[in-house]
């Protein structure tokens, strides 16, 4: 196995650039995401893998990495499951939350760094204790994917966050998401209407006023699962919303439906494409660009996350009861 690699300490002004150059290089990628529905697609795609991330993040990791599908920091790799970065590997950067002192000297805030050599010693000493408070900040860390480790190919699925190779996709499992769905739907004391008669195309429609869904009485399961997720997407994101355009509410809806459902291996690209492409219409600046795919990310880890611990409890209390079944069948035996 080959040993961590050694990096180079960087200067404070390499650090700065570093962080200035990438937070560019994301700027021009979310720009890219609100006018190119292909982006758009590509973006949601890694986002549903990397639900757990901020959007910055997503971002960063996105655009230096193409298909990348598990990170994590040196360190954990090892320390987790005993693998090492292989040679040559380039590290992948992400923003960390850190926390630093700051003191006000003169006037100045200051880091200890730019204290000078007897202001240091003051610090060091205590003396400067009622001048200090901390903040948190942002630094970029190393991250590596789990394709630039020594992990063996076969080995990479169990380190995916989005595995759907656990679940089989036959009816009895688009039966338990969809109760799933629901469950964590109720959970947010949202009363849901199954098999509603609409006069009209839609699928579903959410009434914030009532809190209510309603789901249309003609849907597939995966159609169910899919505008359930945007319905709730309506709830979580624009209930108590009366600023933002009609428009761009369904835009956020349509885009966290997709990540869910991506995210469980539903494939819902040519329903969602018209909302995709229709992104530029309401987002005109960087700034809005990046706080929609803020709350879509938001939204769709907490939908992501409700559904999953669902699942899982439907399946310990399923095998509970297959377990407890079988021990009735020996002592019958």
């Amino acid at each position: 196995m080959s040993k961590f690699q050694k990096y180079k300490r960087k200067s404070s002004e390499e650090k700065k650039k570093e962080i200035r150059d990438l937070t560019k290089e994301a700027t021009e990628k979310m720009k890219n995401v609100s006018t190119d529905p292909k982006e758009v697609k590509d973006y949601l795609d890694f986002m549903s893998k990397f639900h757990k991330y901020s959007a910055k993040n997503q971002t960063l990791l996105n655009a230096q990495y193409d298909g990348a599908n598990a990170v994590g920091s040196a360190k954990r790799w090892k320390d987790d499951h005993g693998l090492y970065i292989r040679k040559g590997q380039k590290a992948l950067k992400v923003f960390a939350p850190t926390k630093y002192d700051l003191y006000n000297v003169e006037g100045k805030k200051l880091t200890f760094s730019q204290l000078n050599k007897s202001q240091q010693a003051q610090a060091k000493s205590g003396g400067l204790n009622d001048k200090k408070s901390q903040v948190t900040g942002f630094k970029l860390v190393p991250v590596f994917d789990v394709t630039q480790t020594t992990a063996k190919p076969e080995d990479y699925p169990k380190f995916y966050p989005n595995r759907p190779q656990q679940y089989n996709y036959n009816g009895k499992y688009l039966d338990n998401l969809k109760e799933a769905m629901l469950t964590t739907t109720k959970k947010e004391n949202i009363a849901v209407k199954d098999k509603e008669t609409i006069h009209n195309a839609a699928r579903g429609y959410y009434n914030p006023e009532k809190q209510v869904i309603a789901m249309s009485d003609n849907s597939t399961d995966t159609e169910f699962v899919h505008t359930l997720s945007h319905e709730l997407a309506h709830h979580k994101l624009h209930r108590n919303e009366t600023e933002m355009s009609t428009g761009l509410k369904e835009v956020e809806a349509e885009m966290t439906a997709y990540v869910v459902s991506k995210h469980f291996g539903i494939d819902t690209e040519k329903q969602s494409m018209e909302y995709m492409n229709g992104w530029s219409r309401d987002m005109k600046d960087t700034e809005s660009i990046e706080a929609s795919l803020e709350r879509i990310q938001k939204t769709s880890h907490s939908i992501i996350e409700g559904v999953t611990s669902e699942l899982e409890s439907g399946m310990k209390q399923s095998l509970e009861k297959k377990k407890t079944l079988n021990r009735m069948n020996e002592r019958e035996l």
